[in-house]
């Protein structure tokens, strides 16, 4: 024989069976917005990064044409220093 095919037996299944939905739907909106603000907290760091990537080539390329600025400078001041320091010889050959 077939046992509890109508009547209360039934009804309390399928109370417990929308209840379980219900939970399961709960759980899964849930996991939607965790998601979902996950992937914008994602896609916040990945522009972050990018833009800081940038900011490092540029800062890169600032330093090497300040090195080069420098570089430039401490040729010129070695000049200017041996020219200054031959001047003063021949003013003491004259003096």
């Amino acid at each position: 024989m077939i046992s509890n095919r109508s009547g209360t037996g039934n009804r309390a299944g399928d109370g417990e069976r929308k209840a379980a939905y219900r939970r399961l739907q709960t759980e899964s909106l849930i996991f939607e917005q965790d998601l979902k603000k996950k992937t914008r907290y994602h896609e916040a760091l990945v522009a972050e990064i990018r833009q800081l990537k940038m900011n490092l080539t540029r800062l890169e390329v600032a330093l090497r044409e300040k090195q080069s600025d420098e570089a430039k400078l401490a040729r010129e001041l070695g000049i200017l220093q041996t020219e200054a320091t031959r001047i003063k010889k021949k003013m003491n050959l004259l003096g």
